[in-house]
């Protein structure tokens, strides 16, 4: 009898893999994505809503004011094309608006698609940056000078990460979870599978986190808002205390300095956008943090991030504008009820309207001039170590405190004595604080006086 039955799962193990590998690839309408051997994944240009090159757009067009840059939160995933955050923005300030964004894609792949961003002659260059998953990205996928390491991936690091924290996913279950197609096939028979993940069901949405075996998810209800977390998946993806993230967090940088270099020099503007993670928004209205396993360590992880991020970018010319307080100030929940991580119509539309503030105001207002380069040349990396690195240091505090010492990878400012995370940046990048109040009406860039940066009005 268990003779019969062990043979019988092997043999169906082995049928449903042979039948997955025979089958073959679907490229029709009905898959938004296509594999790619460089890029990992293109867009299917077959998908109805996507333009002849794969990108989610009416026309595949020679022109456009606006080109987006990023991920699933830029494409626009689960809500329609004529919501995204992209498409308010166009239609906030009139410009004609390209969405270069794929489901999956970090800067990386960005870097390889901007040349033909830039065949469009655009006067604005926006890329937006993912707190959810945008460092665990650049680890896995190419960039231009940059090759792959196979042994350094995403995968690697979720699979890490959510082991050492669960140890069921370890030994036989875990290894049955992971590579059985029949375990597989039974969790998503129709009583297995739980509720979609952009529903609006509450009811629905706490029994499936409540009952989630892996503990993974978590529901928040504080009467006006609710939603379900995923505490550990995003803290994995930004859990400094990782050297990976580290490399990741230095490797976006370099790209995005590159890239704001090359925008620059191709005569149009290059801002980024940072994309925060649900959790984060919803963290002010949580009364204990402690009460969510790691919500704490995930807020403080992503706000030191946040502030690494933009004070490199904008040390370096590059104008940043800060999604979180938009999103926790709209008037609307912005997220979905259900497990989903991406923002819903309400958040498209609060991040829409932010952003067409933002891009009027680097239009329209005073911008920012570059003072005498501040930097430091490695002598051993060949790499421009900006002063202003260090959260709380002006430029003349930083210009006091003399270079940085590199010690490894890590490095710590000479007479402060206090250790700063590592930033890896482009050797031509100029170095001038920029910084923007999204929020003002009209906002307005704050600092010296320069044409600005976006060029004339349309």
């Amino acid at each position: 009898m268990l003779v019969s039955v062990v043979f019988g799962l092997a043999a169906g193990e082995i049928g449903l893999r042979t039948a997955s590998r025979l089958a073959p690839p679907d490229t029709s309408s009905y898959r938004r994505l296509a594999g790619d051997a460089l890029l990992k994944r293109r867009g299917n240009p077959a998908f109805p809503e996507h333009d002849s090159r794969g990108f989610r757009n009416p026309a595949a067009l020679d022109r456009a004011d606006v080109v987006l840059l990023g991920d699933s939160v830029t494409y626009g995933a689960e809500v329609a094309p004529d919501e995204t955050w992209g498409h308010v923005l166009a239609t906030e300030i009139g410009a004609v608006e390209y969405n270069m964004a794929i489901p999956g894609w970090g800067p990386g792949q960005a870097a390889f698609v901007l040349p033909d961003a830039l065949a469009l002659k655009p006067k604005t260059v926006l890329y937006g940056f993912y707190f959810g998953n945008d460092v665990l990205d650049t680890l896995d996928a190419p960039a231009p000078g940059r090759r792959r390491d196979p042994e350094v991936s995403a995968a690697e690091v979720h699979l890490r990460c959510r082991c050492r924290r669960y140890p069921r996913l370890m030994g036989v279950r875990g290894f049955v979870r992971r590579h059985s197609r029949i375990y597989g096939l039974v969790r998503n028979l129709p009583w297995n599978v739980p509720p979609p993940s952009d529903t609006n069901d509450a009811a629905a949405a706490r029994r499936w986190a409540e009952s989630d075996a892996d503990d993974e998810h978590a529901f928040f209800d504080d009467a006006q808002w609710r939603t379900v977390f995923n505490v550990p998946l995003a803290f994995c993806a930004l859990d400094d205390s990782d050297p990976r993230i580290r490399d990741g967090v230095e490797i976006a940088l370099s790209i995005l300095l590159a890239m704001a270099r090359d925008v620059e020099n191709a005569g149009a503007a290059f801002s980024v956008a940072l994309l925060p993670t649900k959790e984060s928004v919803f963290a002010p209205r949580v009364a204990d943090l402690d009460a969510y396993e790691d919500l704490a360590a995930l807020v403080a992880a992503e706000s030191r991030l946040r502030g690494e991020l933009t004070d490199v970018l904008r040390a370096n010319g590059v104008p940043v504008l800060d999604l979180l307080p938009p999103l926790r100030d709209a008037p609307e929940q912005p997220y979905f009820i259900g497990g989903n991580t991406h923002p819903n119509v309400a958040g498209h539309r609060a991040i829409g309207l932010a952003a067409a503030r933002f891009v009027r105001g680097m239009r329209d207002g005073a911008a920012v001039s570059a003072p005498p380069p501040l930097q430091q040349r490695h002598p051993v990396a060949g790499v421009v170590v900006p002063h202003v690195v260090q959260e709380g240091l002006h430029q003349e505090d930083a210009a006091a405190a003399g270079p940085p010492q590199v010690l490894g990878r890590r490095r710590v400012r000479d007479g402060a004595g206090v250790e700063s995370p590592p930033a890896v940046l482009d050797d031509e990048a100029r170095l001038v604080g920029v910084e923007v109040d999204a929020h003002a009406d009209p906002p307005v860039p704050v600092g010296r006086d320069e044409p600005a940066l976006l060029g004339e009005p349309a």
